[in-house]
Formats: structure tokens, C-alpha cells, sequence
């Protein structure tokens, strides 16, 4: 049985190590559109290892009970190494009650989780996706706000540089070479 990919590591806090295989990755955050780009790279890296469509089971957030989640975690593969468990886009208020069914992720499954906002310190959802073998959380808080001047200078700047140093305008030509004047100075 082929092992799954590993979710992208991008550097950021909460990546899995190189070579490891989460089992649950909880995704929240206030950036939905950034949450929902790295689910979505996430599902198709999984989903290329999966020979059917079999292995693959979207839940319905508003309809998601532990019991529900408890059961689809637990179902095993059919025609797959593995099973994909997806739920995307859980209300917060929701995501404490989810908690309970994941007590045990079993080898054969992947969960992945998004929640759209931001889970409070402490969360059961967040402790339960940890608890669980290579269990990846990653949030994705609100981008900070900038001045309209802060815009262009971070885009001038060269990747090269590092940031304690000042974009700098590239510099000007040399003057032009002064014109002869076949008159001799008096």
C-alpha cells in the first residue's frame, strides 16, 4: 500500500516534517480564500494516490455531528490505501462539538478539517487534530493592515535584499560627456 503525500510545506509554523504523512489537518482561519487554496492543494495531492472514487467522502458541515464524523473516520478503505475525510468551511460555534469524533485516526484514514474563523485558544478541535499521529493545525489570521504607502515600497523592493535595507531608485546614468567648443577660453 502506497503511502500518501505529505501536505505542502511552506515554511510556516505547524508544517509537517519533511517525509511525514499527517492523518488530520485542521485548517483555520479568517482568510477564507487562503484557507480554501491550501484544502484544495492539499485534497488533490491526497487524491492522486486514490485509484476510485471510493476513497474520497466530502461531509456537509451543517449537517456534521461527532457521531457522524466518528463513523466516516472510522469506515475502512474499499478499493484505496487509504480514505479522504473532507470537511470544509465548519462554523466555529460547531467545531467543539466535532471534536469528539476524532479521538482515534486510524492509518487508512486522512481527515481534513477548515474552519471558517478563527478558533479560540485552548480549542478541543485543535487539541483532538494534535492528539492524533502526525496531526498538522494550521491557522491563517487576518492580514494586517498597511498604510497606502507601505504598498509600493514592499513591492519595489528585490527579493535579494533583506528587508532592513531601504529600496533604494536605481541609478541614474552618467552625465553626458561635455560638449568641445572649438573656440579657444579667453
Amino acid at each position: 500500500a502506497a503511502a500518501p503525500p505529505a501536505v505542502p510545506d511552506h515554511g510556516r509554523a505547524g508544517a509537517p516534517r519533511a517525509g511525514a504523512h499527517p492523518r488530520g489537518v485542521l485548517l483555520p482561519g479568517e482568510e477564507s480564500c487562503r484557507v480554501e487554496g491550501v484544502a484544495t492543494r492539499v485534497l488533490d495531492t491526497w487524491r492522486t494516490a486514490l485509484t476510485s472514487d471510493f476513497g474520497y467522502e466530502p461531509l456537509d458541515p451543517g449537517a456534521l455531528t461527532a457521531f457522524k464524523l466518528r463513523d466516516a473516520v472510522r469506515q475502512l478503505p474499499f478499493l484505496d490505501a487509504y480514505r479522504i475525510v473532507a470537511v470544509r468551511s465548519l462554523p466555529v460555534r460547531r467545531a467543539i462539538g466535532v471534536a469528539e469524533g476524532l479521538k482515534e485516526i486510524p492509518d487508512t484514514t486522512r481527515v481534513l478539517l477548515t474552519v471558517s474563523g478563527r478558533l479560540p485558544a485552548g480549542n478541543a478541535l485543535a487539541k483532538a487534530v494534535a492528539a492524533a499521529a502526525a496531526g498538522v493545525t494550521r491557522e491563517f489570521p487576518r492580514f494586517q493592515g498597511r498604510t497606502p504607502s507601505a504598498w509600493p515600497s514592499d513591492r519595489a523592493r528585490p527579493p535579494a535584499l533583506p528587508p532592513s535595507i531601504p529600496p533604494s531608485a536605481p541609478p541614474s546614468p552618467p552625465p553626458p560627456p561635455p560638449l568641445l567648443d572649438p573656440r579657444p577660453a579667453r
